[in-house]
């Protein structure tokens, strides 16, 4: 492995950790390592699973009012087997026994599934179908046994216990430019009817009615019951002698026998008609009867086998508003009309033909409208609505009138009943209400009481008959867990009922740090190994004013952004002592920081001053200050060789300078001037330590939205002895590698070789070697030509200490950082952009992750160059590879995140033992259930 010291970063060493701190970048040979074999969990990798799906609950309502809440579907982090997703509410079954959901995945696929409302399939739903473009028209039979849905155009039967979950059965498919719409079945005939719905250019939408036998059996050749192409043929209510009520776009009822025959008139020719209900077992049906839209309607009854087509029997006079609702038998109609001065009354009448006069009143004359939304079950009362938002019971006095007794007031955004309805006793008012919180939903007695909360806000919930199903989201749902060589990974937290935002790993001994969301945000710290309390230990609050800077070994630092005028650097302990005072590093803290990781402390600049100060033991929080009367520090860095602090600032005294001074304060009051920087005016100052060479390298560039000016690199002895005449390392336009303008572009990036003697930048028409000493400014070798040259994330040095890796003109380069050798090509060129690279098997392979076209692939070359003249895919074609991409310890098997394919998001590869071997497959790094995983990082091995 490299020597990881020629390129540490103290600034961002501990930020990184989660992904790049922790892993050697080895690779495999082709030949798997002792005790690896493709398929075998990584022992000891970390990683977080979040998930952050929709639970279903149901609360039981009776009489005796709501119930303890039942979960009746997969809580996080279990059960649907499918990876992240939403879950939909779409119907309940007719016996009022099994509710089905659709859950859609991330993979954009709908899965329906039936879940029982008494849980007891809770933690094993029923999966009964899978689908990519569910439409709304979901019908259940009336037997509970069997599902309609219509997927991508195409109408399917289910059956609701899952045996053809994988093989429904389809009953029609509609030509290529129609869909199928609102099927229902017709259980006397064991078909179904539907329509094939088509829009024309104009934007009109044509339709005609169809059916088709239940089993499949005509699916190829449904049985057309109208055929019209310039009108809307709509399907309505079902007979139950096996016939339709369809209006055929005339205006006019008609019934039309599903397996085929004449249509019978059930409605007069002139007039325009709407279905209200059938009553008298299917023989008759309850219509409204206008001349034309916007004039007034009447209530009338007409005969479905057509004999009163002409002659419709009245049930009321013309009213100029109506709203009517039949009761649960057809037995009794119920409607509001409007009288003069805008007032508004409820009718109530039978209709089976037995009432006296036409019009029964049984409310007094209302100032407010009502919405009527239905009968009691025992036909004594209605339920109705105000538009004051007042939900009222209306009972039938006979021949008297009476107001309406309110039950309660509810808060909604739209006139009208909305969600309202009534348990299977009929008790109990179910409603649904907003407040300050969000839409929930309460429950009210129907003779009268104080409302009671059912699903708590913000969750709002779906009435049913028995109670009130609600879906509940957490914002997400985490847990840390860690892989095990027995195979099922170990918990390592439990499920918390909120994100983890962060997590990162700490060595020696081995402790995660984390941090929550939410309102009771806060950072936690937990052993990992053999320990007698592993329990999570709040270590710090959190929040927008508290921002990680560091982790050492033993202490958080957060940077406090609230304090004013500046912000202070606290340090909090990992064990907790110190939640409530924490080690204050620096009062005026002006994001100048470096942490020095062999002495624990911590250099900072502060109110003017360059202080270092010890984090842990007796002496934490006390400062010693090593420089002082320094403005604008610009960047901090610990020179062991010389056991000096380094700072470039920006005015001391009259010039811009680079200072050293010794870490005890010796030399606060006269610091070393190891660099003046005065001819470049306003320049940002970036330094590298080579400690090897006890040399210090000062790269000079200027504000990146300044006009352009030049860019150079000088390189200073420690002891300051060339100050004002400092060497330059190359010519000017050279650029060290890491510096700010390229340091977003690779991330953490070789600047050096292993024993310090060289430096990597970037000069015109390429990437170049050039000796710290300075030696060859003048002329500093080429080590990878190319006009675009690209660096690849996620490389460092090989074990060596001196090769590296670089994508030139779409083609994948190794080559020595010294120009001691001439690069050799191991790619093809490549189509797309090269993002992730990786060494395996100490430097003899290269794993890299190329994306085309908005898919990405990881591939393997050799070093040597062998495969220069094709690309090796490692991950197959149906998945896309996500950023994310380590190496692990063992050196040949590789773990990533996915962006598409299987259903789990982190996978792991072991690299196939020959290349002549086709891909092997990945597998998940975890079994988790419905989450997402975010790697953290690999114990270290013993």
């Amino acid at each position: 492995m490299k020597n990881r010291s020629s390129f540490k970063n103290p600034l961002l060493l501990h930020l990184i950790i989660p992904v790049c701190g922790l892993l050697a970048t080895a690779c495999t040979n082709y030949l798997p390592l002792e005790g690896t074999h493709p398929g075998k969990k990584t022992e000891g990798a970390l990683y977080i699973a979040t998930a952050a799906l929709n639970t279903p609950h149901f609360v039981p309502v009776d009489v005796s009012g709501p119930a303890a809440t039942l979960r009746i579907g997969p809580d996080r982090g279990r059960g649907y087997g499918l990876g992240e997703g939403n879950l939909r509410y779409l119907t309940v079954t007719p016996d009022g026994r099994q509710v089905i959901v659709s859950f859609d995945t991330r993979e954009h696929e709908q899965v329906l599934f039936a879940l029982s409302l008494n849980g007891s399939q809770a933690d094993n739903p029923i999966r009964i179908a899978t689908a990519n473009a569910l439409t709304s028209d979901l019908v259940v039979s009336d037997d509970s046994l069997f599902v309609l849905y219509v997927d991508q155009q195409v109408l399917y039967r289910a059956r609701l216990d899952g045996s053809d979950a994988d093989s429904p059965t389809i009953l029609a498919s509609p030509p290529a430019d129609q869909s199928v719409v609102r099927p229902r079945w017709v259980a006397a005939a064991d078909r179904v009817v539907f329509e094939f719905e088509r829009s024309s250019t104009s934007g009109n939408t044509y339709s005609n009615i169809y059916s088709a036998r239940a089993d499949g059996s005509d699916a190829d050749n449904p049985l057309a019951l109208t055929n019209s192409t310039s009108v809307q043929n709509r399907a309505g209510a079902v007979l139950p002698d096996g016939r339709v009520i369809a209006s055929l776009g005339d205006g006019i009822l008609w019934a039309l026998p599903v397996t085929g025959g004449e249509a019978v008139r059930l409605s007069p020719t002139d007039l325009r008609v709407s279905l209200i209900g059938i009553v008298n077992d299917g023989q008759e049906a309850i219509i409204t009867l206008r001349q034309a839209y916007g004039w007034p309607r009447q209530l009338v009854k007409v005969s479905t086998d057509g004999s009163l087509a002409d002659q419709p029997i009245p049930l009321s006079g013309q009213l100029e508003d109506l709203q009517a609702v039949l009761s649960p038998d057809g037995s009794r109609l119920a409607y509001v009309a409007q009288g003069t001065a805008g007032r508004w009354a409820v009718f109530d009448i039978p209709t089976d033909g037995s009432f006296s006069q036409v019009d029964i009143q049984i409310t007094d004359w209302l100032s407010s409208r009502i919405y009527l939304w239905a009968y009691t079950p025992d036909l004594q009362s209605l339920v109705a609505c105000d538009y004051n938002d007042k939900i009222l019971r209306i009972d039938r006095p006979g021949s008297e009138t009476s107001r309406p007794q309110v039950l309660t007031t509810a808060t909604r955004y739209q006139p009208g009943c909305g969600q309202v309805s009534l348990t299977a006793d009929g008790s109990r008012l179910l409603y649904s209400q907003y407040s300050d919180s969000g839409y929930g939903t309460w429950s009210v007695p129907l003779d009268g009481g104080q409302p009671v909360e059912v699903v708590p806000s913000p969750y709002g919930g779906t009435h049913l008959a028995s109670g009130a199903l609600y879906l509940k989201l957490d914002h997400a749902t985490s847990a840390i867990f860690m892989t095990t060589p027995e195979g099922a990974p170990e918990r390592l937290t439990t499920w918390l009922p909120t994100a983890i935002e962060q997590a990162h790993l700490v060595q020696d001994p081995a402790r995660l740090v984390y941090l929550t969301s939410g309102s009771n945000a806060a950072w936690y710290s937990l052993a990992i190994g053999d320990t007698a309390d592993q329990r999570p230990v709040k270590i710090a609050p959190a929040g927008y004013h508290l921002n990680l800077v560091n982790l050492t070994d033993t202490h958080l630092i957060l940077d406090e952004k609230s304090a004013v005028p500046g912000t202070r650097l606290l340090s909090y302990a990992f064990d907790g002592s110190n939640l409530d005072t924490p080690i204050t590093l620096a009062e005026l803290f002006v994001n100048t920081y470096y942490y020095i990781e062999q002495l624990a402390q911590v250099i900072v600049a502060d109110n003017n001053l360059v202080q270092v100060v010890p984090v842990d033991g007796p002496q934490a929080g006390r400062a010693t200050t090593v420089m002082q009367d320094v403005e604008h520090v610009q960047q901090l860095i610990y020179d062991p060789h010389s056991q000096r602090v380094l700072a470039a600032i920006w005015r001391y005294e009259t010039t811009d300078a680079v200072l050293a001074a010794k870490i005890d304060g010796s030399e606060a009051n006269r610091p070393i001037v190891l660099a003046t920087t005065g001819s470049y005016t306003n320049a940002y100052h970036y330094l590298n330590v080579v400690p090897e060479q006890g040399r210090t390298l000062i790269t000079l560039a200027t504000d990146y939205t300044a006009v352009p000016h030049p860019i150079q690199v000088l390189t200073v002895r420690e002891g300051g002895q060339n100050a004002g005449n400092e060497a330059p390392l190359a010519p000017e336009g050279y650029l060290l590698l890491g510096t700010p303008e390229f340091g977003e572009e690779a991330g953490r990036l070789p600047r050096f070789t292993s024993d310090g003697i060289w430096s990597l930048l970037r000069g015109p028409g390429g990437l170049y070697a050039a000796r710290t000493d300075g030696s060859d400014a003048a002329a500093p070798q080429l080590s990878l030509a190319g006009d675009w040259i690209h660096l690849l994330k996620g490389l460092e040095l090989t074990s060596d200490g001196h090769g590296w890796a670089a994508q030139s003109d779409n083609i994948i380069y190794a080559f020595d950082v010294d120009a001691s050798g001439k690069p050799v090509a191991l790619t093809p060129e490549i189509e797309g952009y090269t993002d992730w690279a990786g060494w395996v098997n100490d430097g003899q392979c290269l794993v890299y992750r190329n994306n085309f076209d908005f898919y990405s692939r990881l591939y393997l070359a050799h070093s040597d160059g062998s495969d220069a003249g094709q690309q090796i895919p490692l991950t197959p074609e149906d998945i896309s590879v996500a950023e994310q991409v380590v190496v692990a310890p063992d050196g040949n098997t590789l773990i990533f995140k996915i962006l598409s394919g299987p259903d789990r998001s982190l996978l792991q590869l072991n690299l196939p033992a020959d290349s002549a071997d086709p891909p092997v497959e990945p597998v998940p790094l975890s079994p988790i259930d419905d989450a997402a995983e975010t790697l953290i990082g690999f114990l270290p091995q013993p």
